[in-house]
């Protein structure tokens, strides 16, 4: 075979091409814990540059491990589309994990794991394209007035400020973490979000009446706050303290609720598909109506964009992090 290409190359390289084509084999003989971590090291790095958001990264070490626990030591390059979906059903049956949840698991990190090996060029295949995967349209959970008002009296600064943010101002929860106090603009009456999940993200969002209360009685204060509005905490601190809340309260917050609260609330309030989608970072409201409404009635929506926070509570020390977050009263 080597002779075919001596005219080709100095032997010099025939030898580093060799030994590069060595390399690239055996770390194709590797297990998809291996492309795994890989995968994970090459997003920790795109974290750093800030090409990624903290979330994405923790969703990778979050579902990473169940990959491993079931493929083991099976070469990544000899896993089928049957050996895919055969993943699918141990996350149901094992774990009784939701149809949204295993296709988070197989569809979105396993194909995207796959798909960095090829583009690494140690697979040539992804197998989990052509895997059987279930697919279940998710319920579109929301929360209502009282719900969201005993959760805003039970939550921390940093709490009262997700809900807000996320329940008022209809962002993403990764896109309320990239939010600062400077981007709340009170004699505009809006907030910029520097989204990055499609065209439509970055965006200005009007202060809906209760979150323009809201942060006028914190950006007004003797100690207002500065910097990012949740402090750079973690999505992992986040999602502790959201459950300390729940714990709480005895109120259990759906996946997306706060977004999805808005959409509702503020399509049949404000009667006006067009500006709830542009505000939501939408395409369209075709999208705003498919994924993210649920029915409400025209009171429930006035009780709703009546709830306040009494008495915003002062931020407190992020874990793990110095007060720098805090102005010094």
């Amino acid at each position: 075979v080597i002779a075919g290409y001596q005219n080709d190359f100095a032997p010099d390289e025939l030898r580093e091409i060799l030994e590069t084509a060595v390399q690239r084999y055996k770390q194709g003989k590797g297990t998809i814990g291996d492309m795994g971590d890989r995968y994970l090291a090459s997003k920790e790095k795109a974290l750093e540059l800030g090409a990624v958001s903290d979330k994405f990264v923790y969703d990778i070490k979050i579902r990473l491990p169940k990959a491993k626990a079931f493929f083991g030591n099976t070469p990544a390059c000899e896993i089928t589309s049957e050996m895919v979906t055969d993943y699918a059903l141990w996350l149901k049956k094992e774990h009784n994990f939701a149809p949204t949840t295993i296709r988070n698991f197989v569809k979105k990190e396993l194909s995207a794991i796959f798909h960095y090996a090829i583009n690494s060029g140690y697979l040539t295949y992804n197998p989990v394209k052509a895997a059987a995967i279930v697919h279940e349209k998710p319920k579109v959970g929301i929360l209502n007035a009282p719900e969201l008002q005993q959760l805003l009296d039970a939550s921390c600064h940093f709490m009262q400020v997700w809900f807000m943010f996320g329940a008022f101002g209809g962002l993403r929860s990764s896109e309320i973490s990239l939010v600062s106090w400077d981007d709340v603009d009170l004699d505009e009456g809006q907030f910029y979000v520097p989204g990055k999940k499609n065209v439509c993200a970055e965006r200005y969002v009007d202060l809906t009446a209760p979150l323009k209360d809201f942060c006028k009685k914190l950006l007004e204060s003797d100690n207002p706050p500065e910097g990012l509005i949740m402090g750079g905490m973690t999505n992992a601190s986040i999602i502790r303290r959201r459950d300390k809340v729940m714990g709480q309260t005895g109120i259990r917050i759906p996946r997306n609720a706060l977004r999805h609260s808005f959409a509702s609330h503020h399509l049949v309030h404000f009667n006006s598909p067009n500006t709830t989608a542009a505000l939501m970072g939408h395409v369209g409201p075709q999208q705003t109506f498919t994924a993210y409404r649920r029915a409400v009635k025209k009171s429930q929506a006035l009780i709703y964009w009546n709830v306040r926070v009494g008495k915003p509570l002062d931020p407190e020390p992020v874990e793990g992090r110095k007060s720098r977050w805090l102005k010094a009263a």
